[in-house]
């Protein structure tokens, strides 16, 4: 027999020796294991209270519902999700009057990103108990995590209204308007907290986040980028942001842009920008604006080129995402930016949908000019996306792109008469919110590429990024990304032969 299933059949020995000594213990050697566990958990030895409960519940499980529901509590504290369900599910049913076990696994529903599921457990101890505290908070966490902030603020500020002094509501509060985006409004609500227990962890720790993005900071951004025809690019760019009382965040920056195209030497291009973001109290809407110069001095036909844009987004009921904007901006900052001064005309459309609470579908679309040295044509692209959350920090996507020129402009920029990408992708980032930051994706795709009325071009696309970085406190941090990708680009004649890489640093310094 070969080693592995030597093993394999170790381990189903193990296993079933394990099962069936608990399942032959005596009621004697059950009350003994339970008493154990009650003493374990007692002292908060989670482990021990584990391993003699869990022997309980192989034993018989309807000797104790107490070890049957601190078995599924301990499974869920240690993100075994799938046997936490499992535990909780069966608790309930020993005990459909207590509302505690409800609770439960509502909550670990919710851990388990399994919204729909948890919210209806939420909704089911509520209609018997409209007050119950853990189940109204519970509730309004599933609807934070689930993108309905909106539904999530409103139950808390109901609740507040007649719990004043609960600290807990008022710093969960403060953190839902602190995610959507209104940290002066979160203050207020946290210090409302502070003011009810000083010692509230989670306001506290709320509290630090909203003195972060309430107050000045300095921004720096590094990247140098490469791809396979020579070209290549370095980007600083220093700026600051400033938040203020009035729903509105300001920012300015400079940056200056090293462009080499083959073998000629570096252009400069430098630039400035302004940008300004209002968001009305208690709105999930908000409006961006910007105005800025690019200086082309160095480009054929170039000189001072205006910058500006203006959009809109916010939420239109629960489940609906809408934003749409205008813009004037550099066109393709690689090579065009330095060799011909060219500027993109562009009005976009993007709208969102939550089919569930892990499932989301997404379309864009924008219609675009590009204009300057000479070059006059209109761009069309279009969007669609399937996104699904198996839990958070980790995302799966299908989406397809497609871009179709007016008109193909060989030897200028990557203009075909139509490119399209159909992509599988996965994301991850580690959710926590101080310490270490790191995330990848992965992707694979099948692109096409045809000129004028040429045959389609394929080719398979694979795409990697990785993201790492340190974030010792809130406002301060520092990230890099490495990104690389096998797509079709400028000066490509085939879909398969354009690769593109770079490497970005970003720090932030809140004072």
């Amino acid at each position: 027999m070969s080693w592995w299933k030597c093993a394999a059949a170790g381990l189903v020995a193990v296993c079933w020796t394990g099962t069936a000594a608990a399942q032959q213990a005596p009621l004697s050697e059950l009350a003994a294991r339970l008493a154990a566990g009650d003493s374990a958990w007692e002292r908060d030895d989670h482990p021990a209270a584990f391993a003699a409960y869990d022997f309980v519940v192989r034993a018989d499980s309807a000797y104790s519902a107490r070890a049957l529901f601190r078995v599924g509590l301990l499974h869920g504290w240690s993100n075994r999700f799938t046997p936490a369900l499992a535990a909780l599910r069966r608790y309930v049913r020993a005990e459909p009057n207590d509302l505690d076990g409800r609770v439960a696994l509502a909550r670990t529903h919710a851990w388990a990103s399994r919204y729909v599921e948890s919210l209806a457990h939420y909704d089911s101890v509520l209609a018997r108990d409209a007050t119950y505290r853990d189940a109204v908070l519970g509730r309004a966490q599933a609807l934070a995590w689930s993108n309905r902030l909106g539904a999530a603020e409103a139950a808390l500020a109901q609740w507040v209204t007649t719990h004043e002094s609960d600290a807990e509501a008022w710093a969960t509060l403060g953190q839902f308007q602190r995610w959507r985006g209104a940290p002066f409004e979160a203050e207020q609500s946290l210090q409302r907290a502070l003011a009810v227990d000083a010692s509230n962890a989670t306001a506290r720790e709320q509290f630090a986040w909203v003195r972060a993005e309430t107050r000045p900071a300095a921004l720096v951004t590094m990247v140098t980028g490469e791809d396979s025809e020579q070209n290549a690019f370095t980007l600083v760019e220093i700026g600051a942001t400033l938040p203020t009382r009035r729903a509105g965040r300001y920012s300015a920056s400079a940056r200056n842009r090293w462009v080499q195209i083959g073998a000629a030497p570096a252009v400069r291009v430098p630039g400035a920008l302004v940008v300004g973001q209002w968001q009305r109290p208690a709105s999930t809407w908000s409006l961006r604006g910007e105005l800025g110069v690019v200086d082309y001095s160095a480009a054929a036909n170039g000189g001072l080129r205006e910058r500006a844009g203006l959009r809109a987004s916010g939420a239109a009921g629960a489940r609906l995402r809408f934003a749409a904007g205008l813009g004037r901006e550099p066109f393709d900052e690689l090579a065009s930016t330095a060799t011909r001064a060219l500027m993109l005309s562009v009005a976009d459309v993007d709208v969102s949908a939550t089919v569930t609470s892990r499932l989301s579908v997404g379309v864009a679309a924008s219609r675009g000019t590009v204009l300057g040295s000479g070059v006059d044509v209109g761009r069309t692209t279009a969007l669609g996306a399937l996104r699904f959350a198996p839990r958070r920090g980790v995302q799966l996507a299908l989406t397809h792109r497609y871009v179709s020129w007016d008109a193909p402009q060989y030897g200028i920029f990557f203009a075909p008469q139509a490119w399209n990408l159909s992509e599988a992708s996965a994301s991850w980032e580690r959710t926590a919110d101080l310490g270490l930051v790191v995330g990848g994706d992965l992707a694979i795709g099948a692109q096409g590429v045809r000129f004028e009325q040429g045959p389609v071009d394929r080719s398979i696309a694979p795409r990697a990024a990785m993201r790492l970085g340190y974030r010792p406190q809130p406002g301060r941090e520092l990230v890099g990304a490495l990104v690389y990708a096998n797509v079709a680009g400028a000066g490509a004649t085939t879909a398969g032969d354009y690769r593109f890489g770079a490497l970005t640093i970003a720090g932030r310094w809140t004072f």
